[in-house]
């Protein structure tokens, strides 16, 4: 059934595409230039502790980082530590690991949100982009399996135009609504809080500030800041104020850092998976596919590319790979007219349900073309492990692909690698080809 709705005053299950906004759907663009930031740490493991911090004179966390005390290195079994991630003493088959992943995101968001009250989604996305896509299916799946009523206020950050401001309408339901009958604010999982994308941290901190009586909810988010002192000074300080206000985050590096800026009390942060292991194992959506090559190699197209990786793609190494590709960007041609498009014509849930699951298809045929995915895409690396395709993880801009890897996914240590270089990176994917026609998956 459809899973895109709008709150409204009477509640009707019907929703309206909006151009800008319209009384049963809201929307707030998302704005072409972005600003790409180094992360807030480089090496994951490690904590920032904020009473050391010269906040006077200081911007980058990277000058405070000490190392965290504790690692996996004493664990005997296959374990979840809620400070540090997945352990084991060795190799983990992907399905304990992805319902491992589930158990966590169910037991640890369930008891947060009532099913009895109103529930607003923020930033939900139309995008050209599986891994957003991915991400709001993990979520409406959640909310629905949850028992939440399909009746929900959704603000964006998609839908042109952009006028640097939440809908009237959508302020007033927010404060009339969900706020006064203390309901449940769900900001969207991904990794857009911080500095790193300011048009999305901007409409989180604008809404924050409406529903003082609500609760909020960041569903699992890497976070990124390069300027520690302002960062603290205004977004960690408006996250203080609030009452009721719970961070998930995806890897050790950015729960630690949330943790140290006290961005929220510490039984209020929490180090979970990423949304889309919600998803759960996606080797149906695949089945009876034969790869076109022994390789895939998915590379980001945007900003958060590491520089100075190009690769020359008519080397005679390349006849065996299957790229570079990505969801969108340079890569794919007509990409900007294409969300255009979208925003303007997906007028009903019905619609809206269609895309995401015609974006689904299309990412897992992407990364079926090959028996071995090379990715530097966070989402890349997920959709690989959840369809059981041996991985290489590669570097990106902000490393959030390598902290998210030796939070959780580097459990699956005989078929999930992770190699910064791409010589090294093909390489490694190369014994993996190898593994996979040995049938030794």
């Amino acid at each position: 059934g459809g899973a895109w709705y709008s709150w409204e005053r009477k509640q009707s299950t019907k929703s309206e595409s909006p151009k800008g906004h319209t009384k049963k759907g809201f929307s707030w663009n998302y704005p072409k230039k972005i600003f790409i930031l180094v992360g807030a740490a480089l090496v994951t493991g490690y904590s920032l502790n904020i009473s050391t911090l010269d906040l006077q004179g200081s911007t980058n966390a990277l000058d405070f980082i000490e190392s965290k005390a504790g690692s996996c290195s004493s664990a005997n079994v296959f374990t979840y530590d809620p400070e540090y991630g997945f352990c084991s003493p060795g190799h983990v088959p992907r399905a304990v690991v992805i319902e491992k992943a589930q158990q966590i995101l169910r037991d640890k968001l369930a008891p947060l949100i009532p099913i009895d009250k109103p529930v607003a989604c923020i930033n939900l996305h139309i995008q050209t982009n599986v891994g957003d896509t991915a991400l709001m299916s993990a979520q409406l799946k959640l909310l629905r399996e949850l028992g939440v009523p399909p009746n929900m206020l959704v603000v964006n950050t998609t839908v042109p135009p952009f006028n640097g401001a939440i809908p009237k309408e959508a302020i007033e339901i927010l404060k009339n609504t969900v706020d006064k009958q203390g309901g449940t604010v769900l900001m969207a999982a991904g990794g857009n809080m911080g500095t790193i994308y300011g048009v999305n941290q901007r409409l989180y901190n604008a809404v924050i500030e409406m529903v003082p009586n609500a609760r909020v909810i960041h569903l699992p988010q890497s976070l990124v800041v390069d300027n520690l002192k302002k960062f603290n000074a205004t977004t960690a300080a408006l996250y203080r104020r609030h009452p009721d206000l719970h961070l998930f985050m995806r890897d050790r590096t950015s729960y630690h850092l949330a943790k140290s800026l006290k961005m929220a009390p510490d039984e209020r942060t929490y180090l979970t998976p990423d949304l889309a292991f919600y998803l759960g194992n996606l080797e149906w959506r695949i089945e009876g596919t034969e790869p076109e090559k022994p390789i895939v190699w998915m590379r980001r197209a945007d900003g958060e590319t590491v520089k100075g990786t190009d690769f020359d793609t008519t080397s005679p190494i390349m006849k065996n790979v299957y790229g570079p590709m990505d969801w969108r960007g340079k890569f794919c041609e007509g990409d900007e007219k294409l969300r255009e498009g979208l925003n303007k014509h997906l007028k009903t849930p019905e619609l809206k349900e269609a895309y995401y699951e015609a974006e689904m298809m299309r990412g897992c045929a992407w990364l079926a073309k090959g028996q071995v995915v090379m990715t530097d895409r966070l989402h890349g690396q997920i959709l690989s492990f959840l369809l059981n395709k041996p991985l290489v993880v590669m570097q990106d801009k902000t490393w959030k692909g390598h902290k998210f890897f030796e939070t959780w996914t580097h459990v699956s240590s005989m078929d999930t690698k992770f190699n910064p270089k791409f010589e090294g990176g093909l390489h490694d994917a190369q014994k993996l080809v190898a593994r996979y026609k040995e049938g030794l998956r």
